[in-house]
């Protein structure tokens, strides 16, 4: 039977959807909770894509006729805990991945073979978190961090060479020169005002690697990853040398770095090199630019957002999101985005409307960037506080803030100081006083500019920190929802007190496999930090709805 194509294309009207009722739709009418994650790789001639279409994270493969499960022959109680992460092709029919078993903290490495239809546990070490796969160019040996241990072996008979190296914990990228040179990057134990990376080299010796140090990564504050510069070493990464990421290369003798020649020097983020292309990242957007493009373009004509792209036989291909659309394989043709949809897949419908907002506080004058979700006349508001710091909101389709638009809410999402977008400098100012001064400058925007009733704060992972700093500001204040708080049980309850003595309610969504469990849960989830599976977002909805009407119910928030 003939797949039936489904494209979408970004640059023009992306859906048109008539709604037939005037009443206010329910909580989840018209959302897609749909994750494509950023990491891809090619497998025979196809895209390799991992997705959660099916409720896990399974590999797919796409081409312009749709999508294609990898394991669809593979038996469901083989796979049917798993999810997979960032897929390594080792040739036309092998495949790597990292695998979680149930959103627990350890990741595992699976190899999966087309021909034999095998998916094979290669480590079998449940308790040992092992990840950051790299391969010679050969691939014919593979190396990954294991624990707090670096480890090379063969892909033929899996055995092991010792690799003797000064870091303690491993290295977080990797890759290969040569069969027998290794380059690694580890973090630095205690970070210091001039980096926060070690780079190591590790030759092979007959029968093992060794490591030595060098001071190459001694400036750089942001390492993202390697890359190959025609015979030499490079790497994606941010140093005071430039305000923004660029590609830097190593010299023969790893011991020191320049700025790769050939790459545009203002505007924005270098962030991947893609054949003809660049992707860049600037003020919350990411796009490809071409080579010999000088700089950033225009950030108001980006309508999509370009997590990540990809050569597959001379098209160029990329995961894709756009204002109305979630993260979506794509395939770039004529200066336009076309989305490919698997077949099951709905659009989203009455998707929020989206609005760029500066604004300035009068204390220090610093200028912070929000996102608007909704109708700009909403009173009652959720402010979104990203996890991170290193990361950021970027104007693109969101199925919790499509969920909260339903539920009567605006969402306000605050790119803080520490968030990517705006440089080195901006980054930087992850720290009290400039987080204060954002959230307060924030705060008497909501009040006096939007006329707000209700601020509720949803806070992820990091985020927490913020609403930390919010209560102890004693800025006006609805509720909280604090998802997968990156933070131990005595400082959640320290907050959940503090909140309770001011009769603000508390939300909290857990995993019962995240990295800091334990606590007060109002919904657990069977999973680890993140929620994967569309059902459980379901769930979530079902929980946060009502108590979300509760709060919008009380009296209007005030300034203690």
């Amino acid at each position: 039977m003939q797949r039936a194509i489904r494209y979408i294309a970004i640059a023009g009207l992306l859906f048109v959807i008539l709604s037939c009722s005037h009443e206010r739709p329910s909580s989840l009418e018209g959302v897609v909770f749909l994750q494509t994650q950023s990491s891809t790789t090619i497998l025979g001639d196809k895209l390799l894509i991992v997705s959660n279409l099916s409720g896990k994270m399974r590999p797919y493969l796409v081409q312009r006729s749709g999508w294609e499960p990898l394991l669809k022959d593979t038996p469901e109680n083989e796979v049917s805990d798993l999810d997979f992460f960032r897929p390594l092709a080792l040739d036309q029919n092998t495949v790597l991945f990292s695998v979680q078993d149930s959103g627990r903290e350890p990741f595992e490495i699976y190899r999966f073979d087309r021909e034999t239809n095998q998916l094979k546990n290669l480590t079998r070490t449940p308790h040992v978190d092992e990840g950051d796969i790299c391969t010679s160019e050969g691939k014919d040996v593979v190396s990954f961090r294991a624990g707090d241990q670096q480890v090379v072996r063969s892909l033929t008979d899996w055995s092991s060479l010792p690799v003797e190296t000064k870091s303690s914990h491993g290295f977080m990228r990797c890759m290969w020169k040569n069969q027998n040179l290794l380059l690694g990057v580890s973090k630095k134990p205690t970070p210091n005002a001039q980096g926060a990376y070690t780079l190591s080299v590790c030759r092979r010796l007959k029968d093992r690697f060794l490591c030595s140090e060098t001071e190459a990564l001694n400036t750089v504050r942001h390492f993202v990853d390697f890359e190959r510069i025609g015979e030499n070493v490079g790497f994606f990464g941010l140093t005071p040398e430039f305000p923004f990421r660029q590609l830097y290369e190593l010299d023969e003798s790893f011991q020191s770095i320049t700025i790769a020649s050939g790459f545009p020097k203002n505007g924005g983020d270098v962030l991947e090199s893609a054949g003809p292309f660049l992707r860049m990242g600037s003020g919350s957007r990411y796009t490809l630019i071409a080579r010999e493009q000088s700089a950033f373009p225009e950030q108001e004509s980006l309508r999509e957002v370009v997590f990540s792209s990809q050569q597959v036989g001379g098209e160029t291909w990329g995961i894709v999101a756009a204002p109305n659309s979630p993260r979506l394989p794509a395939l770039y043709s004529e200066h336009k985005w076309l989305q490919i949809l698997p077949e099951s897949l709905r659009p989203p419908r009455n998707t929020p409307s989206i609005e760029e907002v500066w604004i300035q506080s009068p204390s220090s004058g610093e200028r912070f960037q929000l996102w608007w979700f909704g109708p700009g006349s909403r009173k009652n508001i959720v402010v979104w506080l990203h996890g991170g710091p290193r990361e950021n909101v970027s104007p693109r389709y969101n199925p919790y803030f499509h969920m909260l638009n339903n539920l009567g809410f605006a969402v306000v999402a605050l790119n803080y100081p520490g968030s990517t977008g705006r440089g080195l400098s901006f980054e930087s100012k992850f720290e009290r006083d400039a987080l204060v001064d954002s959230l307060r400058t924030l705060s008497v925007y909501l009040r006096e500019n939007r006329h707000s009733s209700h601020v509720v704060l949803w806070t992820i992972s990091t985020g927490f920190s913020l609403a930390r700093l919010w209560a102890q500001e004693g800025l006006p204040l609805s509720a909280h929802v604090s998802q997968a708080a990156a933070a131990q049980r005595p400082l959640r309850q320290k907050l959940r007190a503090a909140f309770t003595v001011r009769e603000i309610p508390v939300f909290s969504i857990r995993g019962m496999n995240d990295r800091f469990p334990g606590g007060e849960v109002e919904f657990e989830y069977e999973g680890g930090h993140d929620i994967i599976d569309p059902h459980q977002f379901t769930e979530m909805t079902s929980k946060i709805a009502p108590f979300l009407e509760g709060v919008a119910s009380r009296p209007p928030a005030t300034i203690e």
